[in-house]
């Protein structure tokens, strides 16, 4: 037993990311309240909900707010890790929507159980699980290992100075013209690949027009200098986005 909890029980790591914090606050507008005074409370009342979400599903919950991220041991099943984490995320998700409607989680799973020597290795792939997962996906989302299974076979070669070079030779341009234009250039090609080069489903799951997506693609051709219709020049970009997604965010 440690600080009441059987940590020789099964537990699973899940970590979740509050999206929109801050504009949350901006629109409730708390009175005479600054928005470093308010968010210590509004941590307790989400650990609170997700407590209260583990007592519903009879298990155990360990959890605390560090950097931003809230961190979550759930008392797991052998067996059946993602059905407990779902079951507990719905409730979770229900209480908060209730509770502070408007709020967005991003949320990181571990799949494999944690027992009293693995809590750490839990907690390290959960916390990639998520980070990797919202720079591939967006906000709003749970993502797992088996979400990320490809990131994590590319990530030695984003340690590579070599690899890095020639990722950033080929995408650079993209990022600096998203950073700076607000271009979304990135998420539109991940997403057009995603959908495997169909012009109207990528178009309606950016909600853009078709006109807009097609000036977009144009202008992702024209910085990387790469053909989106050369399945080699497509399969690079791909792999570069994967390896800058890895590489230029583990914080």
């Amino acid at each position: 037993m440690y600080i009441g909890y059987n940590v020789n029980l099964p537990y699973v790591c899940v970590i979740g990311f509050a999206e929109n914090l801050k504009s949350l606050f901006q629109k409730i507008k708390p009175n005479k309240i600054t928005y470093e005074q308010w968010m210590p409370s509004m941590i307790r009342s989400i650990e609170e909900q997700v407590v209260l979400a583990g007592k519903w599903i009879h298990k155990e919950v360990m959890v605390t707010y560090q950097q931003e991220r809230l961190i979550i041991f759930l008392e797991t099943t052998l067996n059946q890790v993602q059905d407990v984490v779902n079951l507990f995320l719905d409730h979770v998700e229900n209480r908060l929507k209730k509770r502070f409607p408007g709020l967005m989680m991003s949320w990181g799973i571990a799949e494999q159980q944690a027992g009293i020597r693995t809590f750490h290795d839990s907690f390290n792939n959960a916390k990639i699980a998520l980070d990797i997962g919202r720079r591939q996906m967006g906000p709003g989302y749970r993502y797992t290992q088996v979400n990320t299974s490809i990131f994590r076979i590319l990530l030695p070669l984003s340690k590579n100075p070599d690899v890095l070079g020639i990722v950033l030779s080929t995408i650079e341009q993209l990022i600096d013209y998203d950073n700076h234009r607000g271009g979304d250039l990135v998420h539109t090609l991940t997403t057009y690949i995603r959908n495997q080069g169909n012009i109207s489903q990528t178009a309606r799951e950016l909600c853009v027009h078709r006109h807009t997506l097609l000036y977009r693609l144009k202008k992702i051709e024209s910085l990387t200098g790469r053909s989106l219709m050369n399945p080699d020049d497509l399969f690079l970009l791909d792999l570069c986005i994967k390896l800058w997604m890895i590489g230029f965010d583990q914080s």
